[in-house]
């Protein structure tokens, strides 16, 4: 559980947002996208869902 938490707060800091920028402006150099491609297709769990959700609702609500 404490690894996949910290696993997806590593997830988030970096790849997340540029994989949404990626999906239209696919000007990535080729490393980068593959492993943006491979973080997509990594299943999520429930629990990594909850922090992605309360991650973007903190940004969302303080930046």
């Amino acid at each position: 559980m404490i690894l996949d938490a910290i696993t997806s707060l590593k997830l988030l800091k970096i790849p997340y947002y540029p994989s949404k920028i990626s999906i239209f402006k696919p000007i990535i150099p080729k490393p980068a996208r593959l492993s943006v491609e491979t973080n997509q297709r990594r299943k999520i769990t429930l629990t990594e869902r909850g922090f992605l959700f309360t991650f973007c609702l903190i940004n969302f609500t303080y930046f």
